[in-house]
């Protein structure tokens, strides 16, 4: 459906030509909505709003409501989980110099000073180039035909991508939106065995986009990295046993996205001097 820009740009107070703020502008898609682009068309200027069709604002269409991708730190994995819910994200991130440069491929940030901040259309994400695919508003003539592609890394990089990313939650009619499908986890492995000096080792998960999970373990010789206790979608975790300086085996127990690790360890080996006589 093709609504009218200009009435968002002339008729919304959340910004001019000159710059905005979107989460004013979503509140007004919101709270009022936007009418076809007949009513009226974009021109690409702070055109007044009485150029708008007389009744615009009862012929608008609208959100049901609107949310922040996270109530923390907005991370990749929680554009991701927007992405797939929702629909497109509305994102904001920083500009420099070289991404007016941009043609193809996936940008990430190399030289050039700071111009400002933007606000772009996230559409979709690429696992396997760990990358998302994003509408600009700057015509089909700049970029890949409008559109770029952008590392996950710049999410909390130079770019800072996403450290503002608004989730719309559809428009009247829609029905109630559909439940999340649920996780399933597993683990790379069901346990591992460890000689009386220790080591370190790790484990992999894998479950689906989204869905979060959480490492911890039953024995104070087993200690699982800090970086690694916790996730969001496929990962992997590290853990180190400490020395085994006892006369018996031991064993612990790893709960790993709700699923059962198992480590054991030898006991230390004692050795014996016998006199000849």
């Amino acid at each position: 459906m093709d609504l009218s820009e200009q009435v968002l740009v002339s008729c919304s107070g959340s910004g001019s030509c000159s710059g905005g703020s979107s989460a004013s502008a979503s509140n007004y898609v919101r709270d009022v909505g936007l009418p076809v682009e007949s009513c009226f068309p974009y021109t690409a200027s702070n055109s007044p709003c009485t150029s708008a069709c007389a009744d615009y604002r009862s012929l608008t269409y609208s959100i049901v409501g609107l949310h922040r991708a996270s109530s923390t730190t907005i991370t990749a994995e929680d554009i991701k989980k927007g992405l797939y819910y929702y629909g497109p994200v509305v994102a904001s991130m920083y500009v420099y110099n070289d991404f007016y440069s941009y043609r193809s491929g996936v940008y990430s940030y190399a030289t050039g000073s700071y111009v400002g901040a933007h606000a772009v259309l996230v559409v979709g994400y690429d696992d396997v180039n760990q990358c998302f695919i994003v509408k600009n508003s700057w015509g089909t003539g700049w970029g890949d035909a409008g559109f770029f592609r952008i590392a996950y890394s710049e999410v909390g990089g130079n770019s800072k991508f996403g450290y503002s990313a608004i989730v719309y939650e559809g428009s009247p009619g829609d029905g109630p939106l559909p439940e999340p499908p649920p996780c399933a986890y597993s683990l790379s492995a069901t346990g591992k065995t460890f000689k009386a000096a220790g080591g370190s080792a790790a484990v992999s998960v894998s479950c689906g986009t989204g869905c979060s999970w959480t490492a911890a373990s039953n024995a104070s010789w087993v200690s699982i990295s800090s970086g690694s206790a916790n996730g969001a979608g496929n990962g992997t975790v590290y853990y180190t046993v400490a020395e085994n300086t006892g006369t018996t085996d031991r064993s612990a127990m790893l709960q790993i996205a709700g699923e059962s690790y198992s480590v054991t360890q030898q006991a230390a080996r004692i050795s014996t001097n016998r006199k000849v006589r």
